[in-house]
């Protein structure tokens, strides 16, 4: 569960989406938080970089793993947030469609052109037209070939996969070789490192810059093996990756009822604000890459040539650019010193021996930090990180190492503390009067792995508890002009 004092950090349009979704579903943070984080930076990452000051600017693209067991509503849940990445791809469709045609007329001219010039030389070679940009923009599941094919023909894209049982099961990881190539490749998409294909075939070699390319992934527990996966680890695959595991929960009860209907609807509807955000932030981005390279132009120290071809290029003229030209995001000094020291430690405590076993994803943490603060920073409309954004980014980010420290490095679950001193605290409540205690009974007489705890930590069982809707908290004595009696009550079911 996430503390509350991080949700209150996120931005409203974040923290009011998870919500949403825990109505509609009864899913929990661990469902609710990546998704929404990786829709929002799958729209957001092929806008800005971010300047992590350590070293040169990189992308914004996250990889998130959601390891949930089958029944977990995966298809369901993600489905809900992926409207305006639908509305985009439908109109790129509709526009590519168009493009296509013209392009392929333009390449039977060409050729023509080519055979003319090659019969009657003239000295002037016939210029090459430009393929037009794709419309598929997201994926399910990918060959390491598909994936260059999809990254060849638009600037940036996602993986999104609510069975991703089916992609780590496919031809790319087969076999040690083909997996290695399929790993190296998406390590490469995350860091936006240049991504090369050669093959015996002049037409199909490919050499990529600067794409952007984000994943969120929802797996199954058991097909997790991957984490343990010593060659990922040297790779660094799995230190990009920021996972959650979310225990099986209740449904949602069904309420078939008018009232329950249109509560459906009601909500529902609560979630247009963030698809809309969506949309508008992939379908702006051909006008902010025409306003980058015009702030790009004109920088001092630009020849009157490129002045005067800046000055030419309207803003909102979408460029045929596979390229992305994107401006760097900056941070206010509040912000740029809230990184500081959490860069600085993160530093110190990747040689803690607590941390010993999570040292490589350690190292990395800063860095997801940096793009955890942009991502929330550029989907709510900002044009630079403030000192809040870097707070939500760095409390996210421990929050994703407290996650990964609970999973066993076989992939495997560890049963989370704080779930088992809750499930501890309920079997203990069961056997009292009435199925309740106050909470300092509870402190000095409960199971002794709850008894064990700090008091921060107590206060997460009980919040977690009361998120689940597995105790009731009672106040009393007040009525009595008594300093109130706080009572921890099990829910029993019947």
């Amino acid at each position: 569960m996430l503390d509350t004092n991080i949700k209150a950090l996120l931005p409203t349009i974040i923290s009011d989406t998870m919500a949403t979704l825990s109505a509609l579903t009864n899913a929990p943070d661990e469902m609710t938080l990546p998704i929404t984080l990786a829709v929002a930076n799958f729209a957001a990452q092929a806008m800005f970089n971010v300047n992590p000051m350590q070293w040169r600017p990189c992308s914004v693209s996250e990889f998130f793993v959601v390891l949930t067991p089958s029944g977990g509503m995966k298809t369901s849940i993600s489905s809900l947030l992926l409207d305006g990445i639908r509305d985009f791809e439908r109109e790129q469709e509709t526009e590519n469609a168009q493009a296509m045609i013209d392009y392929k007329i333009k390449v039977k001219q060409f050729n023509k052109a080519i055979e003319d010039e090659a019969k009657n030389p003239t000295g002037i070679n016939p210029k090459e037209p430009v393929r037009p940009k794709g419309s598929r923009y997201r994926v399910e599941k990918a060959t390491v070939n598909g994936l260059i094919n999809t990254l060849a023909s638009v600037p940036f894209a996602g993986l999104f996969s609510s069975d991703a049982g089916e992609f780590f099961n496919s031809h790319s990881f087969q076999s040690s070789d083909k997996s290695m190539e399929m790993v190296a490749t998406l390590s490469k998409a995350w860091s936006g490192e240049m991504i090369d294909r050669v093959t015996g075939i002049e037409e199909n070699n490919v050499r990529l810059h600067n794409r952007r390319f984000n994943m969120l992934v929802l797996l199954q527990q058991e097909l997790a093996g991957f984490l343990n996966n010593s060659q990922y680890k040297d790779q660094g695959f799995t230190n990009r990756m920021l996972i959650t595991q979310c225990e099986l929960f209740a449904k949602r009860a069904a309420d078939f009822s008018e009232a329950g209907q249109l509560e459906t609807q009601r909500l529902e509807q609560t979630l247009k604000p963030f698809n809309r955000r969506v949309y508008e932030l992939l379908d702006d981005v051909d006008h902010k890459q025409s306003k980058a390279r015009m702030q790009h132009l004109m920088i001092p120290g630009a020849t009157a040539a490129m002045r005067i071809a800046a000055a030419n290029v309207p803003v909102n003229a979408p460029p045929n650019e596979l390229v992305l030209d994107a401006i760097t995001f900056s941070s206010e000094d509040g912000a740029a010193k809230i990184m500081e020291e959490f860069c600085n430690e993160m530093g110190k405590e990747s040689q803690n021996p607590k941390y010993s076993e999570y040292a490589n994803f350690m190292s990395r943490a800063y860095e997801h930090a940096c793009r955890l603060a942009a991502t929330l920073a550029i989907f709510d409309k900002q044009d630079v990180i403030k000192a809040e954004y870097a707070m939500a980014g760095v409390e996210l980010t421990r929050y994703f190492i407290e996650q990964r420290m609970n999973l066993s490095v076989d992939g495997s679950v560890k049963i989370n503390p704080i779930v088992e001193a809750g499930n501890a605290l309920l079997k203990w409540l069961a056997k009292q009067p009435n199925n309740e205690a106050t909470k300092g009974h509870c402190s000095q007489s409960g199971p002794a792995i709850y008894k064990k705890m700090e008091a921060s930590e107590r206060l997460r069982v009980i919040q977690d508890l009361d998120a689940r809707e597995c105790i009731e908290i009672v106040e009393r004595g007040v009525e009595e002009g008594k300093k109130a009696t706080t009572y921890v009550k099990a829910i029993v079911s019947k």
